[in-house]
């Protein structure tokens, strides 16, 4: 029986893909699609991770679903994670701007063993019908996953925020990630044509902000995106969207213009919780 309870090792049953390495052509490898496409459970599952005991694993209900939330305050396990699950086992760079990432469409095999003991077990036969049925509905084993690390907000230190601690920062740090994620994970089901990356961010900020201060400040929401007195400050996070200078100063009068809107409308709106404020904007088609 498998009774180590700590968060990543509950994970690494459910994902053995945990247990490989992050080295270029891994997800090209027969391994790694033995395990994601075929279910394939390897015979040992060594732990890969730190032993930061502060990591946790619980899951969030929203309007849309649950989705699980994986705190990572150790950021070597963080970006081994992301390293893992969101970019197939390749050894591409976390920035440090990166704090937070929502991983979807997770092939879940042991959600669809589970389904197959079960069909068995009640006298049936034609698993290979039946699989191609359960497997139909992705819902029915396909998994999202919010990852959190603990550090500074997009890298930002303190001193350019509010707070009056890095310690105050770090805790506000993850209420905005956790709200950031969870906007995207309910606007890209109930609001997909509403898609643009950067409003996304913008919008998705502001929800993470407002849950973290019951305000929205939009000197922070600007500097956490690398916008300084309407100039980009080269490292910050807006880079992460954009792949030309051109394209940048484009998005950076944009982020202004979005930002803008968004505080108006979170004015008129403040009596609302986060996640009811991130509908709002949505449903209000703000900054669209």
């Amino acid at each position: 029986m498998y009774e180590d309870n700590r968060p990543l090792a509950v994970l690494t049953q459910r994902y053995p893909q945990l247990t490989l390495a992050v080295e270029a052509g891994m997800s090209q490898s027969d391994e790694y699609r033995a395990i994601t496409q075929r279910g394939r459970m390897p015979v040992a599952l060594p732990y890969t991770f730190s032993d930061c005991e502060a990591t946790e694993l619980y899951t969030e209900h929203t309007e849309t679903g649950d989705v699980e939330i994986l705190v990572l305050p150790d950021r070597s396990d963080f970006v081994r994670f992301v390293q893992v699950m969101a970019y197939r086992c390749e050894p591409r760079e976390v920035p440090p701007s990166m704090g937070a990432v929502t991983i979807n469409n997770i092939n879940n095999w042991r959600r669809i063993e589970a389904h197959k003991n079960a069909y068995l077990l009640s006298g049936k036969t034609d698993w290979e019908e039946e699989f191609k049925r359960f497997t139909a509905v992705p819902q029915n084993y396909r998994d999202s996953i919010i990852a959190l690390s603990n550090g500074a907000y997009s890298a930002l230190p303190y001193t350019e925020t509010n707070c009056e601690s890095d310690e105050e920062w770090i805790r506000a740090s993850l209420t905005i990630r956790k709200y950031h994620e969870l906007t995207h994970f309910v606007s890209r089901r109930l609001f997909p044509a509403n898609k643009e990356t950067l409003r996304d961010e913008v919008l998705a900020d502001c929800v993470g902000i407002f849950a973290a201060f019951g305000e929205y400040d939009i000197s922070l929401a600007q500097r956490v995106l690398g916008i300084y007195s309407g100039e980009y400050r080269t490292g910050g996070r807006l880079a992460n969207y954009t792949e030309s200078d051109e394209e940048l100063a484009l998005w950076v009068a944009r982020a202004m213009e979005l930002t803008e809107k968004v505080v108006n409308f979170v004015k008129a709106h403040g009596e609302l919780s986060p996640l009811q404020l991130h509908l709002a904007l949505e449903r209000e088609g703000i900054g669209l």
